[in-house]
């Protein structure tokens, strides 16, 4: 009984210094290389572009215009105006060399050496080449879709909420 306990308190006292405890922490260099082969800095700028597009969208639609009203030149063109300020900033604050040592902090608190390694021998590989290429394509058919999805799931809700103030005001 005793030699069990034993063997049990010193496999516990070395748990702490299981050989995963050991393992290297990457590189910035190797994260680095990572971020280019999963082309993570055309990622962004694809999703800037997408940024900016909604971002044109939701100012169109939010233009103060009354009912039956047209927007006048003026206000189209202030609107303009602070768009061609505004989003010059969020391109420039959300840019990959302004992203990148975040990424590597991310990369570094998450992952080993020896898992870098491996995402990147994968990435360099058909499969992962395949991957990254054809996840734009990806992305766009999901949101595409998932777009398509959002107007009868508003129009649901729009119900519900109504059916729900009725309710509430019936009380």
């Amino acid at each position: 009984m005793k030699r069990l306990f034993a063997t049990v308190a010193l496999t516990l006292a070395l748990v702490p210094f299981a050989p995963s405890t050991f393992a290297a922490a990457p590189t910035p260099e190797s994260i680095e290389k990572l971020l280019l082969v999963t082309k993570t800095d055309k990622m962004i700028d694809s999703m800037l572009q997408g940024m900016e597009s909604m971002i044109t969208n939701m100012a169109e639609k939010a233009r103060p215009a009354g009912a039956g009203t047209e927007e006048t030149t003026e206000a189209k063109a202030a609107r303009t105006a602070s768009l061609k300020k505004l989003l010059p900033i969020m391109k420039d604050e959300l840019s990959f060399e302004k992203l990148k040592s975040m990424y590597v902090q991310i990369y570094s608190e998450s992952f080993n050496q020896e898992e870098i390694d491996g995402l990147v021998a994968f990435y360099n590989s058909p499969a992962g080449i395949a991957y990254v290429n054809k996840m734009p394509m990806v992305m766009q058919k999901s949101m595409t879709l998932t777009q398509e999805r959002m107007g009868p799931m508003m129009q649901k809700i729009e119900q519900a909420m109504k059916k729900e103030f009725e309710e509430a005001a019936a009380k």
